[in-house]
């Protein structure tokens, strides 16, 4: 197994590989693992094989929790006493 790293724009190459059958495989955090089907590398030649990173399932979950605070209706020691607005017509 070889590994490399690409460049800053998704380029990578191996150099000086036996001739054979191969599997390329990619990874970056935050995409889904991807490989190439089986291909064969020919004594001298050049071969091109792109990959496409799709990028991985996000979930995100947020819990909010809260109380409310009780009505207290056993007595009165709590008290508020709410006017009515005022209001008033004129002619």
């Amino acid at each position: 197994m070889k590994n490399t790293t690409s460049n800053s724009v998704g380029d990578y190459t191996y150099s000086s590989v036996p001739a054979g059958d191969y599997v390329v495989k990619a990874r970056l955090a935050g995409f889904k693992d991807t490989s190439t089907s089986v291909f064969t590398i020919t004594v001298g030649a050049r071969q091109r094989v792109d990959l496409i990173l799709s990028p991985a399932s996000v979930s995100q979950q947020v819990v909010v929790s809260a109380a409310a605070t009780l009505l207290e209706t056993d007595s009165s020691d709590r008290s508020m006493v709410i006017n009515p607005p005022r209001s008033s017509i004129c002619r």
